[in-house]
């Protein structure tokens, strides 16, 4: 939206300086005067004169791009300073992928100088002979009877499996909880909490115990 300048007029009467007083018994005309004293500064006047001379500067600064007034803006995109760019290339026009130096399908990916590891082909050959996984999620508790050592400590899987959840199904409760790691051999342990002072169990018997497992691992 542009700038519309206002032209300002000043205000002409008969009697610019006469006015009227009421003070509640009788009302009567009087004309004021200024009556300053020594005058120090006589300052800016504020009349159409002034006014219309600001409205002036306004309108030219929006006018030439800034500088005393800010932009009054613009609906026109391409009327933009600075517009954004990708790969240097500034978005203006309708441009394509190419234009803007973008890859439009896997067989056009850019290759880096003296490089050819981000090719398709290379990709391909990467991922052949690579087997399909199957994996196994049990969503509902699996119950395992899982023999704990003196120090509480069991095998939960002879592999690395992901578990999501796990939690102690034997009736005494004696345990709060346990917690999942895997070993340097690839098995997945767990390591049991006592209830009574929340601490690594350090006074545990040799005993097995039904854990509830919730889990996802490789199945082939």
């Amino acid at each position: 939206m542009s700038f519309v300048k206002k032209i300002w007029k000043d205000r002409i009467s008969q009697f610019p300086n006469r006015r009227t007083i009421n003070d509640g018994y009788v009302t009567k005309q009087v004309t004021v005067g200024r009556d300053e004293g020594a005058v120090t500064e006589e300052g800016t006047p504020f009349d159409a004169t002034e006014m219309n001379d600001l409205e002036n500067r306004i309108y030219a600064a929006i006018e030439q791009g800034g500088g005393g007034g800010g932009s009054s803006g613009t609906y026109d995109y391409t009327e933009l300073f600075n517009k954004p760019r990708i790969n240097n290339h500034e978005l203006d026009g309708n441009k394509s992928l190419g234009d803007l130096g973008i890859a439009s399908n896997a067989d056009e990916l850019p290759i880096e100088s003296g490089s050819a590891t981000n090719t398709k082909d290379y990709i391909d050959s990467g991922l052949s002979g690579k087997a399909d996984k199957t994996v196994a999620l049990t969503l509902d508790y699996t119950e395992l009877n899982v023999a704990l050592d003196a120090s509480g400590e069991g095998t939960l899987f002879t592999q690395e499996v992901m578990v999501l959840a796990c939690k102690d199904l034997t009736s005494d409760s004696k345990y709060v909880g346990y917690v999942v790691y895997f070993t340097s051999n690839g098995q997945t342990k767990v390591k049991s909490f006592n209830r009574s002072s929340v601490n690594y169990t350090s006074n545990a018997i040799s005993e097995t115990r039904k854990i509830g497992v919730r889990y996802l691992k490789y199945i082939s």
